[in-house]
């Protein structure tokens, strides 16, 4: 193999890596314009927030607004009380139970 048959191949491979990287920017830019669409602005800057502290988190809640949305199970915008609602669902942990044990 050539020295330019190496460089065609890695350049196809960039070129390959930078169209996945472009389609996925765009898929994303798609997501969030239908999220913001969705939401009224306080809800919309509050989910901001959360993007920006726990990304995990933020991909969960959109997901589900996205599926509430397709289902036909959101009434109208979703407003910041309706988003703090669904976090706590989302991240409420289920109390431990202590058991005591008696000799």
């Amino acid at each position: 193999m050539s020295e330019y048959e190496d460089g065609e191949r890695s350049q196809a491979r960039l070129r390959k890596r930078l169209q996945e990287q472009l389609l996925k920017a765009r898929m994303e830019a798609q997501r969030n314009a239908m999220v913001r669409q969705l939401m009224d602005a306080q809800a919309y800057d509050r989910l901001s927030n959360i993007r920006i502290a726990n990304p995990d988190l933020y991909t969960q809640v959109v997901n589900l607004i996205l599926s509430l949305a397709n289902a036909n199970r959101l009434p109208g915008k979703l407003k910041e009380a309706d988003l703090v609602s669904l976090l706590h669902r989302l991240t409420a942990k289920e109390e431990p139970k202590l058991e005591y044990k008696r000799k």
